[in-house]
């Protein structure tokens, strides 16, 4: 898909990278965390409480929301870890700025935002597939919600390895081996390519309950 122009940011590009700070410190709680005072640190900022090598996937790890510190959650969708619904990203703001550095890169759009994708024209694919594009910038952001979608409650989904794939559809990057997801499938498979210009997401279910998740006690 080719875009003659540049768009209305919307959905700032994801970041690649995003300010990191080790604490020498134990967070059980969240007065614990309450007691963290840095200065001068930005919104999406990433605190860690074990080194890299002692860490598993988003143990020990918290995120700076511009006001305060939060603790990331364990839930339904991802019990390694995932942005609290508490914080929202904001439009323009970069869609993974509050995500786990680890392992998914769930974020949780403001009502803005929520309302822009809902309103939009959605193709469906089939019975239970179904995405709509939207310009921002100059990219196509790519919403796709199966059957366990929930457009008004769930949670946000960035592919950063560029493809989905349920119900025998896949979205992929031409340049991914697919074979593995396919291999055991009809021959009726239904791969759609999406391009450079295309951002992925996916829009989950809803979140029945959050656990924080602080360091784990001695």
């Amino acid at each position: 898909m080719i875009i003659s122009r540049m768009s209305k940011i919307i959905f700032g590009l994801p970041l690649k990278e995003r300010d990191e700070l080790f604490l020498n410190t134990r967070i059980t709680n969240q007065n614990d965390l309450q007691q963290v005072s840095l200065e001068n640190i930005k919104r999406g900022t990433l605190i860690y409480t074990l080194p890299s090598e002692k860490r598993y996937r988003n143990d020990n790890t918290y995120v700076y929301d511009g006001k305060e510190f939060h603790p990331f959650v364990s839930t339904n969708l991802d019990d390694y870890g995932m942005a609290s619904s508490r914080m929202e990203i904001e439009v323009g703001e970069p869609i993974n700025l509050l995500s786990t550095p680890e392992h998914n890169n769930y974020w949780w759009p403001c009502q803005e935002i929520r309302d822009i994708v809902k309103n939009s024209n959605f193709i469906q694919v089939n019975d239970a597939i179904k995405y709509c594009d939207i310009p921002s910038g100059d990219k196509i952001f790519r919403f796709i919600c199966d059957g366990e979608s929930n457009l008004d409650l769930g949670p946000y989904n960035y592919m950063q390895d560029r493809m989905w794939e349920c119900e025998s559809v896949i979205f992929t990057d031409e340049d991914v081996d697919i074979s593995f997801a396919v291999d055991q499938r009809s021959n009726d498979e239904n791969q759609i390519i999406i391009g450079d210009d295309i951002i992925l997401c996916y829009i989950g279910s809803e979140v029945e309950e959050e656990e924080e998740m602080y360091d784990q006690e001695d």
